[in-house]
């Protein structure tokens, strides 16, 4: 709502979003990239005084400058060679009073690898020590906060969601 669209209305888009959780949306889906910080500063908005009937997902692990632009020049590159973005080795600073309520999603590197091929045939973003690299990091980052993880390489949304409730022992609620 606030990166790739274009110049968005913040009183719209959180009008967009109250009008989800009204209809039952009880999943929001950011990350720090879009903007940077914006759309989650955006979605921090829309829930207040709602925040404990919505499950907000974001990602994170990317340093930001703000005052430089994507540009045509660095659009296609690799997220390792742009200039502007460079991987966290550590929990944002925002998120670690929230560590025991995050659950992180991994992939194997196999898979990861065949998707970025597909996107970026023969490229260091698709090769398979990038990959390997990226997966170990991530759940690294993971393992030292005590952060569970979750093997999404073969299921559904559906069934991540299942064994998050089911992990942490949180009540399903059915529409009526």
């Amino acid at each position: 709502m606030s990166f790739a669209y274009g110049k968005a209305d913040d009183a719209e888009a959180i009008g967009v979003i109250h009008r989800a959780l009204e209809r039952g949306v009880t999943l929001l889906d950011t990350a720090e990239v879009y903007g940077p910080h914006t759309n989650e500063e955006l979605v921090g908005k829309a829930i207040r005084g709602r925040r404990d009937g919505v499950v907000v997902a974001t990602k994170f692990g990317f340093a930001i400058d703000a005052n430089a632009p994507t540009t045509k020049k660095n659009e296609g590159q690799d997220e390792t060679a742009n200039p502007y973005v460079r991987y966290y080795a550590k929990l944002p600073r925002a998120l670690e009073p929230h560590a025991k309520k995050i659950f992180g999603l991994t992939i194997k590197p196999d898979r990861l690898q065949q998707i970025r091929n597909e996107r970026r045939p023969d490229s260091r973003y698709s090769s398979a020590a990038q990959v390997a690299f990226e997966v170990r990091a991530a759940e690294s980052l993971l393992e030292r906060h005590g952060i569970p993880m979750i093997d999404a390489t073969e299921v559904s949304i559906e069934e991540i969601s299942s064994r998050i409730l089911d992990r942490t022992g949180i009540e399903r609620r059915l529409r009526p």
